[in-house]
């Protein structure tokens, strides 16, 4: 049997915040576009595991690890069974500077923790990729892009009604841009929506490695250097069409999905350690170059990067 439970919590500060994500003098919140969410699933199929979907750029290392042993405090369950994913939204408060806001979210993941787990449930779960070119890559050595949405389905083992979706994209989280700033999960909060709507349940919406990927859409008044090109459309209703090409990729196999009531659910967290050669000086200052060319130019009156 695969039981499964899942509660939401509301993460939007309560006051003016840092945002993070652009390089900014000013980066002082100006009202909410889009309340921030934090999601919470927990598992129990041969072992009990966790995972926790939060609107942010991320926090660190540190930050995670304390705030998954302290779900693992609530839950009885190993930290290394926690797994916890960020959007990349580039509108989000800074967790590492501003303490009380890290307090506001570990707070209130830990409520939606202890609420996941008293509404657990028996369900039937099946998984299938859709499609959906959403992203573009943004490195100019190539075209290639991950066009997949993972989509896992988990309906009521007795009803056979959608539950809980998962949706796996590849694109970036910054369809807003550096002229925005309003709190907003970017387009993961109108995929939420959007395909919550479709589909009749919550959705949770993570990313894998996206860093190359940015959205094909974006809603901005400048033109960045990762919005440049004929390939990216520039809309005021970005979010929106983000969502909707996410959703119907995933609508296109969602009822085509195979149910199973006795899949084991498994979680595992691994260290590695990664090492580079150390660059030359005459390397160090060339890639210094290149990333202030590609990254910190400095705007132009209409927006553009020099």
């Amino acid at each position: 049997m695969i039981r499964l439970g899942f509660a939401g919590a509301d993460i939007t500060p309560e006051k003016p915040a840092e945002l993070v994500g652009f390089h900014r003098e000013d980066n002082l919140s100006r009202g909410v576009l889009k309340p921030l969410a934090a999601q919470v699933s927990v598992w129990e199929a041969g072992e009990r595991c966790c995972l926790i979907a939060i609107d942010s750029i991320g926090f660190t290392k540190e930050l995670t690890n304390e705030l998954r042993n302290r779900v693992h405090g609530i839950l009885d369950i190993p930290a290394e069974k926690v797994m916890i994913c960020f959007s990349h939204t580039h509108a989000a408060p800074e967790a590492e500077s501003q303490r009380d806001y890290f307090e506001l979210v570990c707070r209130r993941v830990e409520e939606a923790a202890v609420r996941a787990a008293e509404n657990m449930g028996p369900v039937s779960v099946g998984r299938a990729n859709g499609k959906a070119v959403i992203g573009v890559n943004r490195r100019k050595a190539s075209d290639d892009t991950d066009d997949r949405i993972g989509v896992l389905k988990a309906c009521d083992a007795e009803t056979g009604k959608p539950v809980l979706a998962i949706l796996r994209v590849t694109a970036h989280g910054n369809v807003l841009k550096r002229d925005n700033l309003m709190i907003s999960p970017d387009y993961f909060g109108d995929v939420r929506e959007t395909a919550g709507k479709r589909f009749g349940c919550p959705v949770m919406v993570i990313q894998g490695s996206a860093g190359n990927t940015a959205p094909k859409y974006f809603d901005s008044a400048e033109t960045p250097v990762d919005a440049a090109g004929d390939q990216y459309i520039r809309s005021k209703t970005a979010l929106a069409d983000m969502a909707a090409l996410v959703t119907d990729g995933a609508a296109a196999v969602w009822d085509g999905i195979t149910l199973r009531d006795d899949l084991p659910a498994r979680m595992y967290s691994r260290g590695i350690v990664l090492e580079s050669e150390v660059p030359t000086p005459e390397e160090a200052l060339r890639c210094a170059e290149e990333a202030k060319l590609l990254c910190w130019g400095s705007a132009t009156q209409d927006g553009s990067r020099r």
